[in-house]
Formats: structure tokens, sequence, C-alpha cells
């Protein structure tokens, strides 16, 4: 079990550095090509803050649907971000799609690492 928790680890890191093109830059000048990858940085820490402070309380979320999620609504996104109220009701909208749109697929056969874990949170009779 803990190496199928760890394996969500490296899942994790893999969806950050192939959604967000960390090895990839349109710049030869190694000064550039080291902002861009700070800009990308900064950006998965946003972005997954944004997931887990609307996502935290179900524990059968998926970050890939999430993620998905966030890039639709970047455009939005940027344009509420100087603007608090637009930002927070945005926010609010995200929080409801993550908790109830973006959740992983049980499965019967092989379930996921998630479900696991929630048997092994039961109490056996």
């Amino acid at each position: 079990m803990l190496y199928r928790v760890r394996w969500q680890i490296e899942l994790l890191f893999k969806l950050w550095k192939t959604n967000n093109k960390l090895s990839e830059s349109n710049s030869n000048n190694p000064h550039r090509i080291l902002s861009e990858f700070y800009v990308k940085l900064m950006v998965i820490l946003f972005e997954h803050w944004i997931i887990l402070s609307g996502s935290w309380k179900n524990p059968n979320r998926s970050l890939v649907k999430a993620t998905q999620l966030i890039k639709e609504q970047s455009a939005r996104l940027a344009k509420a971000i100087n603007n608090r109220d637009e930002l927070l009701a945005l926010l609010e909208e995200l929080s409801n799609h993550f908790l109830h749109g973006c959740s992983l697929n049980k499965r019967k056969k092989h379930p996921n690492a998630a479900q696991l874990l929630q048997q092994l949170s039961r109490p056996t009779v």
C-alpha cells in the first residue's frame, strides 16, 4: 500500500512536468530559460493551491481532471486576478466543480489508491 501511495507522488510530479511543459522552452538564452522555468513553477504552485483548497474534502479527487478544468478556465482566472469579488466567485465555482465533477472513476477489479486507503480507514466489525 505504501508503494502505491508513493507512486501517487510520482504521478503528481509527472502531471506537473507534462502539463506545464517544464522541460520545454522557446529560447536558447539560459537566463530566459531559467526565468520561464521559475514562472512555470509558480503557475504549478498556484494551480495546485487552487485544486487543494477546492477539493481537499473530496478523498476521490482527480488531480488530472482538476488540472484540465483550471486550464479550461485560465482565461477567466487571468481576467479575475485583479478583481477580488470576481476571483472569489470563480474560485467558489471551481471548488464546486472539483467536489462534484473532478472525481476519480471507481474501479471494481483494480481499485485505485484512494479506494484502497478508504478501505483501510474503515473500522472492521
